[in-house]
This record gives structure tokens, C-alpha cells and sequence, in this order.
């Protein structure tokens, strides 16, 4: 059975690095199920600007809001730039996560470019 997700653009990075450490165990234990689904087969992604299935258990998500929608905007920003989706918010559809893992890898990690994406969050030691 096909599953869609909907997902930040940086957070396709957080599930990269993801180390089983957050924000408070509930976080935590939903941050695993995504990644458990994610890793399943024809798992779709809907990519969103606004607040997702992860953050709806971070204690950051105030009213579906994230605290640090500033910083996240950017993030989101810079990762769909450098993913070369620049278009994709005029007709968002569903992708594969496989490809959209295949792309984060080729386009951003692959060139080091993590750490000019968001170098500057609290979980960044983790991604290394």
C-alpha cells in the first residue's frame, strides 16, 4: 500500500542524520515511525512550507506554526533551491521518497553542502 507523508524540505535532511535523539521522547518515537515508513517501498512525499507530520510533535509547533519558522523557512528555502524544485510549490505533488533521498544525497550532501543549509541548527553536531 502506497503511504504519503507530507514533509518540510529540510527535514528530508533531519531523516538522513536521524539518530533516535529530539526534542522529548514523543518527538522521538514519531521522528522513528516517519523514518520506518520512509524506508518501506512506495512511500510518497508531499513537500509542504509549512508545518508537517514531524513537526506535529515537536514542542516547537505552537497552533501549527513552528517557533523558529524563520530559521526553518530558510532552510526549506535553501534545500529546494539546491534540489533544483524551485517550481514545485505552483503544483505540489507527491514524489517518492526514494528519489527525493536519491537528490538530497547528489545535490547537497554529496557537494557538503549540509552545513551552509543548516549549519546553524541545535542538531547539527549530530549530522556529521
Amino acid at each position: 500500500m502506497d503511504k504519503t507523508i507530507y514533509l518540510r524540505p529540510h527535514h528530508l535532511m533531519c531523516i538522513t542524520f536521524f539518530k533516535g535523539k529530539g526534542y522529548s521522547d514523543d518527538f522521538v518515537k514519531n521522528m522513528s515511525n516517519i523514518v520506518s515508513t520512509l524506508n518501506q517501498d512506495n512511500t510518497q512525499i508531499i513537500l509542504t512550507n509549512s508545518t508537517d507530520n514531524i513537526c506535529t510533535h515537536c514542542p516547537k509547533n505552537i497552533n501549527n506554526l513552528c517557533a523558529d519558522e524563520i530559521k526553518s523557512k530558510a532552510y526549506d528555502e535553501k534545500v529546494i533551491e539546491y534540489l533544483g524544485l524551485s517550481d514545485y510549490f505552483k503544483d505540489p505533488q507527491p514524489i517518492p521518497y526514494s528519489i527525493l533521498s536519491h537528490l538530497v544525497v547528489k545535490f547537497i550532501l554529496s557537494k557538503g553542502l549540509r552545513e551552509e543549509i543548516c549549519g546553524n541548527c541545535q542538531w547539527s553536531s549530530i549530522c556529521k
